[in-house]
Protein backbone atom coordinates (compact mmCIF):
# COMPACT_ATOMS: atom_id res chain seq x y z
CA UNK A 1 0.00 0.00 0.00
CA UNK A 2 1.37 3.36 -0.88
CA UNK A 3 1.93 5.97 2.05
CA UNK A 4 -0.26 9.09 2.06
CA UNK A 5 2.13 12.29 2.03
CA UNK A 6 1.84 15.10 4.29
CA UNK A 7 3.75 18.13 4.76
CA UNK A 8 3.98 20.29 7.55
CA UNK A 9 6.25 23.23 8.75
CA UNK A 10 8.14 22.99 11.82
CA UNK A 11 9.76 26.21 13.75
CA UNK A 12 12.21 26.38 16.19
CA UNK A 13 12.88 29.58 18.18
CA UNK A 14 14.70 30.08 21.17
CA UNK A 15 17.90 32.38 22.24
CA UNK A 16 20.99 32.09 20.38
CA UNK A 17 23.31 29.47 21.23
CA UNK A 18 20.50 27.41 22.88
CA UNK A 19 21.37 24.45 20.72
CA UNK A 20 18.58 24.89 17.89
CA UNK A 21 20.50 24.23 14.71
CA UNK A 22 22.17 21.34 16.91
CA UNK A 23 19.02 19.83 16.83
CA UNK A 24 17.84 20.31 13.40
CA UNK A 25 21.18 18.97 12.10
CA UNK A 26 20.69 15.83 14.30
CA UNK A 27 16.52 15.35 13.07
CA UNK A 28 17.64 15.78 9.82
CA UNK A 29 20.78 14.64 8.75
CA UNK A 30 22.13 12.84 12.01
CA UNK A 31 24.90 15.21 12.50
CA UNK A 32 26.51 16.77 15.54
CA UNK A 33 29.10 19.81 14.78
CA UNK A 34 30.76 20.90 17.67
CA UNK A 35 31.99 24.24 16.40
CA UNK A 36 29.35 27.03 17.06
CA UNK A 37 28.17 29.08 14.01
CA UNK A 38 25.47 31.68 14.76
CA UNK A 39 22.59 31.09 12.40
CA UNK A 40 22.18 34.40 10.87
CA UNK A 41 18.59 34.93 10.05
CA UNK A 42 16.77 31.79 9.19
CA UNK A 43 18.03 28.15 8.06
CA UNK A 44 15.91 25.15 7.18
CA UNK A 45 16.13 21.93 6.30
CA UNK A 46 13.75 19.12 5.08
CA UNK A 47 13.58 15.35 6.51
CA UNK A 48 10.82 12.64 6.15
CA UNK A 49 9.72 11.21 8.92
CA UNK A 50 7.45 7.32 8.88
CA UNK A 51 4.98 7.18 10.26
CA UNK A 52 2.76 3.64 9.85
CA UNK A 53 0.72 4.59 6.76
CA UNK A 54 1.90 8.06 6.73
CA UNK A 55 4.58 9.56 5.52
CA UNK A 56 5.23 12.83 6.74
CA UNK A 57 7.97 15.79 5.36
CA UNK A 58 9.00 17.96 8.30
CA UNK A 59 9.98 21.59 6.96
CA UNK A 60 12.26 22.49 10.26
CA UNK A 61 12.77 26.10 9.94
CA UNK A 62 15.65 27.02 12.53
CA UNK A 63 15.35 30.85 14.17
CA UNK A 64 18.19 32.98 14.85
CA UNK A 65 18.24 33.88 18.45
CA UNK A 66 20.10 36.90 18.30
CA UNK A 67 17.40 40.05 19.21
CA UNK A 68 19.15 41.65 15.94
CA UNK A 69 17.03 38.91 13.61
CA UNK A 70 14.38 38.68 16.07
CA UNK A 71 11.59 40.81 13.64
CA UNK A 72 12.56 39.31 10.39
CA UNK A 73 12.28 35.87 11.92
CA UNK A 74 8.93 36.70 12.95
CA UNK A 75 8.15 36.54 9.07
CA UNK A 76 8.71 33.18 8.91
CA UNK A 77 5.82 32.41 11.87
CA UNK A 78 3.34 32.42 9.69
CA UNK A 79 1.52 29.11 8.60
CA UNK A 80 3.74 27.02 11.32
CA UNK A 81 2.21 23.54 11.95
CA UNK A 82 4.24 22.98 15.21
CA UNK A 83 6.91 25.40 17.04
CA UNK A 84 9.33 24.23 19.44
CA UNK A 85 10.41 26.53 21.79
CA UNK A 86 14.23 25.87 22.87
CA UNK A 87 16.66 26.69 25.98
CA UNK A 88 19.93 25.52 27.15
CA UNK A 89 19.25 23.98 30.46
CA UNK A 90 23.23 24.90 31.29
CA UNK A 91 21.52 28.88 30.93
CA UNK A 92 19.44 30.01 33.19
CA UNK A 93 18.71 33.18 31.18
CA UNK A 94 17.94 31.30 28.20
CA UNK A 95 15.18 29.65 30.36
CA UNK A 96 13.62 33.31 31.81
CA UNK A 97 13.38 34.42 27.96
CA UNK A 98 11.10 31.44 26.86
CA UNK A 99 8.46 33.18 27.71
CA UNK A 100 8.88 36.01 24.85
CA UNK A 101 8.98 33.55 22.39
CA UNK A 102 5.68 32.15 23.52
CA UNK A 103 4.42 35.60 23.18
CA UNK A 104 5.85 36.06 19.90
CA UNK A 105 3.97 32.72 19.17
CA UNK A 106 0.27 33.82 20.99
CA UNK A 107 0.47 37.08 18.71
CA UNK A 108 1.87 35.60 15.27
CA UNK A 109 0.15 32.19 15.03
CA UNK A 110 -2.28 31.86 18.12
CA UNK A 111 -4.22 28.64 16.07
CA UNK A 112 -0.66 26.68 15.51
CA UNK A 113 -1.57 22.93 16.12
CA UNK A 114 1.55 22.00 18.45
CA UNK A 115 3.81 23.39 20.50
CA UNK A 116 6.96 21.72 22.60
CA UNK A 117 9.14 23.20 25.00
CA UNK A 118 12.61 21.57 24.77
CA UNK A 119 15.29 21.92 27.70
CA UNK A 120 18.58 20.94 25.16
CA UNK A 121 22.50 19.73 26.41
CA UNK A 122 21.11 17.03 28.52
CA UNK A 123 24.74 15.58 28.39
CA UNK A 124 25.54 18.58 30.21
CA UNK A 125 23.82 17.28 33.09
CA UNK A 126 26.85 18.46 35.53
CA UNK A 127 26.40 22.40 34.12
CA UNK A 128 22.44 22.27 34.76
CA UNK A 129 21.16 25.43 35.81
CA UNK A 130 17.31 24.59 35.48
CA UNK A 131 15.68 21.26 36.70
CA UNK A 132 13.92 18.89 34.79
CA UNK A 133 10.64 19.78 36.97
CA UNK A 134 11.12 23.91 36.18
CA UNK A 135 10.89 23.06 32.75
CA UNK A 136 8.06 20.32 32.87
CA UNK A 137 6.14 23.10 35.62
CA UNK A 138 6.64 25.96 32.83
CA UNK A 139 5.34 23.44 29.71
CA UNK A 140 2.43 22.99 32.23
CA UNK A 141 1.98 26.48 33.37
CA UNK A 142 1.81 27.18 28.98
CA UNK A 143 -0.27 24.09 28.71
CA UNK A 144 1.98 22.31 26.56
CA UNK A 145 1.37 18.34 26.89
CA UNK A 146 4.82 17.33 26.18
CA UNK A 147 7.88 18.71 26.88
CA UNK A 148 11.31 16.97 26.16
CA UNK A 149 14.91 17.43 27.21
CA UNK A 150 17.48 16.79 24.77
CA UNK A 151 21.13 16.13 24.08
CA UNK A 152 21.67 17.22 20.01
CA UNK A 153 25.26 15.75 20.48
CA UNK A 154 24.71 12.56 21.93
CA UNK A 155 21.21 12.32 19.67
CA UNK A 156 18.95 11.96 23.18
CA UNK A 157 14.87 12.65 22.76
CA UNK A 158 15.39 14.52 19.45
CA UNK A 159 13.80 11.45 17.22
CA UNK A 160 10.97 11.57 20.09
CA UNK A 161 10.76 14.95 20.02
CA UNK A 162 10.20 15.19 16.31
CA UNK A 163 8.01 11.21 16.34
CA UNK A 164 5.55 13.42 18.77
CA UNK A 165 5.25 16.18 16.23
CA UNK A 166 4.68 14.01 13.16
CA UNK A 167 2.18 12.02 14.94
CA UNK A 168 0.23 15.11 16.45
CA UNK A 169 0.32 16.99 12.80
CA UNK A 170 -1.49 14.20 11.78
CA UNK A 171 -3.90 13.90 14.37
CA UNK A 172 -4.77 17.37 13.71
CA UNK A 173 -5.12 16.86 10.32
CA UNK A 174 -7.10 14.02 10.54
CA UNK A 175 -9.24 15.88 13.52
CA UNK A 176 -9.80 18.76 10.93
CA UNK A 177 -11.07 16.35 7.70
CA UNK A 178 -12.96 14.47 9.98
CA UNK A 179 -14.92 17.91 11.36
CA UNK A 180 -14.88 19.00 7.38
CA UNK A 181 -16.42 15.87 6.70
CA UNK A 182 -19.31 16.09 9.60
CA UNK A 183 -20.16 19.69 8.03
CA UNK A 184 -21.03 17.98 4.74
CA UNK A 185 -23.58 15.61 6.98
Amino acid sequence: MEKIPSRAKVLIVGDSATGKTSIMNQATMNIFDRRYEKTIGIDFRITKWDEGKELVTLQIWDTAGQKLYRPADMNYFHKSDAVVVVYDITNRESFEEVDKHFNDIEKLIPYVETIVLCGNKSDLEDDRQVSYDEGKQLAEFYGIPMFFETSAKDDANISSLFTFISNSYLESKRNFLSDQMSLKN
